[in-house]
């Protein structure tokens, strides 16, 4: 067999397609139809009946991300200065420390003891408390008891604060990141020494003049840390990566 037909003892069959209208004009008119103003209503209503679910899923992904991935936090005080300042929103990583643990230079995020937030409002309920999470999920100001410092030291290093530097270990330790490195006006008073238990970090702000720090409510547990700030990204001029 050919693949334009086939011979006969009578000669050679051959194909033509048809030259005139459509051999199905009834599909061909349904297919080009136009939508009718009650097939667009109907259409227009099922997007109203599926956008309430399309809302709550994209609810989820967010709560999903913000709980295991990557949250915005909004910086409220100048107690990391000149690192981060008032008003600037960093991106910290949610997953970071179920494969490393935290380590001396790291800005970490933690849920502060209860002796460092005495003065704070109590946790809010409710609606309430899902809005103030949401703001602190889109990284807006909220009454957020979560405070953002540096690990200077880990379990086992020795701390101590004398004359204005600090020494971990017995060794004065170089911290170029500090907002001033004039020992007239540091305002950093003597401190410890003091051993580190095991799985506890020793957290210090950057601006050791005015950071309510591990100086003041001690060391804080590993298991506190929410994650590892790794993203300056407001204001646009300060975008950086640490």
């Amino acid at each position: 067999m050919s693949l334009h037909g086939r011979h006969s003892a009578k000669g050679t069959a051959q194909f033509s397609p048809p030259s005139g209208p459509s051999a199905r004009p009834d599909e061909d008119e349904a297919l080009e139809a136009p939508k009718t103003p009650r097939a667009k209503e109907e259409s227009g209503l099922g997007f109203l009946r599926e956008l309430p679910i399309l809302v709550l899923v994209a609810f989820a992904i967010a709560i999903i991300i913000k709980t295991f991935v990557v949250q915005a936090f909004y910086i409220p005080s100048e107690s990391m200065q000149n690192t981060l300042l008032v008003n600037d929103r960093v991106l910290v990583s949610k997953f970071i420390y179920r494969f490393k643990d935290p380590r001396p230079g790291d800005i970490v995020v933690f849920v502060a003891p209860p002796s460092a937030t005495t003065s704070l409002p109590a946790p809010s309920g409710g609606i309430s408390g899902f809005l103030n999470s949401l703001k602190e999920g889109l990284g807006l100001p909220s009454s957020q008891r979560d405070f953002i410092k540096r690990v200077v030291a880990v379990g086992g290093d020795t701390v101590q604060v004398k004359d204005n530097a600090l020494y971990v270990n017995n060794v004065r330790k170089d911290e170029p990141y500090l907002k001033d490195h004039n020992p007239a006006t540091m305002g950093m008073g003597d401190y410890g020494p003091t051993k580190v238990p095991k799985d506890h970090l020793f957290v210090m702000g950057d601006n050791r003049s005015n950071s309510d720090d591990s100086r003041m409510f001690g060391t804080i547990t590993k298991s506190s840390v929410l994650g590892q700030a790794f993203l300056r990204i407001w204001p646009v001029n300060r975008f950086h990566f640490f």
